[in-house]
């Protein structure tokens, strides 16, 4: 049962909550080419690979990695596309790279949106959208600062996530 801590802790004279609502759920990634072979192993490092902060995004019905990374690493562009976002229609490259979360055990090698994170002065590099959470349980605990993703969210998850939540 992979699970990730995904929120924040105090630290730096701020609450886990106040660190959270600043800077948003965030999951370290790799990001490098897709491999020739999906079957590739998941919990293999890629030759080219970044380790990154992704933002989790509900708001984002897809994943998208940050133009500029995308170009840097050499990803290749496999088509454009029109998408819209909070500032209106942008025609993007969209880019076939290979995702790692090994925390999750997960390995994700698909095509991506190029999004202006670096550009909007943002930290993080990549999106995370519905389209990876729907595999996913994720428990959003503001007040606290912890977001946990689950690949299972039987009892034993519950216990354990409301035991540390009651500190």
């Amino acid at each position: 049962m992979p699970s990730v801590e995904c929120g924040f802790s105090a630290g730096d004279g701020h609450s886990g909550s106040q660190r959270l609502a600043v800077m948003g759920a965030t999951l370290e990634v790799g990001v490098s080419p897709a491999p020739a072979y999906q079957s590739e192993n998941p919990t293999r490092p890629a030759e080219r690979e970044t380790w990154v902060s992704a933002l989790i995004d509900t708001g984002a019905s897809s994943c998208g990695v940050d133009a500029e990374l995308a170009e840097r690493l050499g990803l290749p562009v496999v088509d454009h596309r029109t998408v819209s976002g909070i500032g209106g229609t942008v025609e993007v490259a969209i880019y076939r790279v290979r995702l790692r979360a090994p925390a999750l055990n997960l390995q994700i090698i698909d095509t991506m949106p190029g999004v202006y994170l670096a550009a909007g002065r943002q930290q993080h590099r990549v999106l995370i959208g519905r389209d990876f959470l729907r595999h996913f349980t994720m428990v959003y605990a503001g007040r606290s600062g912890s977001v946990k993703i689950s690949s299972y969210a039987g009892r034993r998850f519950w216990r354990d996530w409301w035991a540390k939540l009651r500190g």
